[in-house]
């Protein structure tokens, strides 16, 4: 079978992306979801599978992000899945207040279609937008949204089910939500599961959790990927006899419940996205004052994770502040890269 055409699709008019999927699906093609100022790609050099109907960039760690081709089947599953779970009905509608080029806010709009319905559609998120909402049932935050809502007091008891995913959720705050009538969900998943898959810690039915060597978090869904676009071997380090084998490590608690430890790489998870620190590190010892650098990952309320520098300065007695080098990373790094604190030690950690 010859490989399915692909078509970009303009990720920067949310309220017109799934029309736009619509039409690239009608002509039998599959849509290429990117955001604003994305690399642009040379779609004359693509091979998709012949199943695929969508293409959506996982969230990054560095520069280029892999394009994961999501088949019909898959795409149908997680929305259905997702729908039934949180008791969604014919009519229902969704906010969608996560970026539309990536997984979290593209299931919103593609589960109100799936209801009928188009999504209720914040093009940024903003708290007081969201202390006003009273058009849709169903929401997906990340966790920096959520502890933003609870620190404003933002009654979010009006949302018939609040899913927190994308990165770690901290049991306090789940508390403090549970506390104040928040119908809250913490969800697990990815772009290659077409987003969440557990809730609550237990698979979401036809799913299974499988714990690996070292505690590797292992994955089958009838959501699984199909592959990454153009990248066989990356395809087959991680899709292996229909289980997708995640960066993370878990365990099971008591009741059977899939706790997720943190990331078996270095990858930082901040605010939802992802941050890899060698870039980081790269870059900060790029600048003039410092001789090497060191990041990594620490606990946050807000963030989840917030990224954190260690340097050592070229000088001693003049050693670069966090400032100086906030003004060194702009155009250099994404600022949710950027560290939010920074220790000046004389010598790096041992890795």
């Amino acid at each position: 079978m010859a490989d399915t055409q692909l078509t970009v699709v303009g990720a920067a008019d949310a309220a017109g992306l799934v029309g736009d999927i619509e039409r690239t699906w009608a002509s039998g093609g599959a849509a290429l979801v990117l955001e604003p100022g994305a690399r642009p790609l040379s779609l004359a050099d693509t091979s998709t599978t012949p199943d695929t109907v969508l293409v959506v960039a996982t969230s990054g760690t560095t520069r280029s992000p892999r394009l994961v081709e999501l088949s019909d089947s898959a795409l149908e599953a997680a929305v259905t899945l997702t729908n039934e779970a949180v008791g969604a009905a014919p009519g229902d509608r969704w906010l969608c207040c996560l970026p539309v080029a990536h997984v979290g806010g593209l299931m919103t709009l593609l589960r109100s279609r799936a209801l009928g319905t188009s999504a209720v559609i914040h093009e940024r998120f903003d708290v007081e937008r969201m202390r006003a909402e009273r058009s849709a049932r169903f929401v997906s935050l990340v966790p920096t949204m959520l502890h933003r809502l609870l620190s404003a007091d933002v009654d979010l008891t009006g949302f018939d089910r609040v899913l927190v995913g994308g990165a770690a959720v901290d049991s306090g705050l789940l508390q403090r939500a549970r506390d104040r009538g928040v119908a809250v969900t913490t969800t697990y998943g990815m772009t290659e599961t077409c987003g969440g898959v557990v809730y609550d810690g237990l698979p979401l039915p036809g799913v299974e959790v499988d714990l690996r060597e070292g505690g590797r978090i292992a994955l089958t869904s009838p959501t699984l990927m199909s592959g990454y676009l153009n990248d066989r071997v990356a395809t087959d380090a991680v899709l292996r006899g229909g289980w997708f084998e995640t960066n993370d490590a878990g365990a099971f608690d008591e009741e059977g419940r899939l706790r997720v430890l943190g990331r078996l790489d270095r990858v930082i998870v901040t605010g939802g996205k992802k941050v890899d620190p060698a870039e980081v590190e790269a870059v900060l010892s790029e600048n003039p004052k410092v001789a090497g650098a060191w990041v990594r990952g620490e606990n946050d309320d807000e963030w989840g994770q917030k990224v954190v520098a260690l340097v050592v300065p070229r000088d001693p007695e003049d050693p670069p502040a966090l400032e100086d080098l906030l003004r060194f990373l702009e155009g250099r790094l994404s600022r949710h890269m950027w560290p939010r604190d920074l220790t000046v030690v004389d010598r790096l950690p041992k890795t």
